[in-house]
């Protein structure tokens, strides 16, 4: 069928809100958007997976050279997604300031499900304790919480006020448990991490989102 003929047959509505140069141009739009999201992704599972071997600039040579893409602007997009910089996301300590422009990018990100993302000052100790055996980074939580979205996002909006739940990454073995408490000022669910821990098989009575 031709697209004049879709347009016409089965969305007429929209023959008369968008001419078909402007539908062309979004559907162009949606596809280079897939295309970059398929180039993240890829870039993210290498990062996050891989043991770190080699800086964000060079897995993102390897994805454009199977892409056939800039390696230097899929590194842009790859960082501005994160929001974090190399020294912060490799830094020997979390500071305040750090955790505070994690928690920007991840409001940002929840927002869509109705949530705000908070952390406590318990967590910003716990993240830095010697306990942890190898320090916590910021790039290491990044990370969590980004697959944390993707996977439970829609699952953790559901669960309600007053749920705790734990999200588990199993690669890295570091683990958040958190609280929802509802803001009625500004209609929303805050998730309120209360604390973190590197812990291998780290055992809860709570809900358990394991990632990885």
């Amino acid at each position: 069928m031709k697209l004049s003929e879709l347009i016409e047959n089965n969305i007429p509505e929209l023959s008369e809100a968008i001419s078909k140069d402007e539908l062309i141009n979004k559907l162009n739009a949606a596809q280079k958007q897939r295309f970059i999201n398929s180039m993240l992704q890829s870039l993210h599972d290498l990062v996050s997976s891989d043991g770190n071997r080699q800086g964000i600039g060079g897995y993102a040579f390897q994805i454009s050279r199977e892409f056939g893409f800039n390696p230097k602007e899929l590194e842009k997009m790859y960082r501005d997604e994160f929001s974090v910089t190399e020294d912060e996301a490799n830094a020997k300590e979390i500071t305040q300031i750090m955790l505070n422009k994690l928690e920007e990018y991840l409001d940002a990100l929840f927002k869509n499900l109705g949530m705000d993302v908070e952390f406590t000052r318990h967590f910003l100790d716990r993240a830095n304790d010697t306990r942890n055996k190898q320090q916590i980074t910021l790039k290491e939580l990044a990370i969590l919480f980004k697959d944390a979205y993707t996977k439970y996002g829609k699952q953790i909006a559901q669960m309600g006020p007053d749920a705790e739940a734990v999200i588990k990454d199993m690669r890295s073995d570091v683990n958040v448990p958190f609280v929802l408490n509802w803001d009625n000022n500004n209609k929303e669910l805050d998730l309120v991490a209360k604390t973190v821990m590197r812990k291998k098989n780290f055992h809860t009575p709570d809900t358990e989102l394991p990632i990885g």
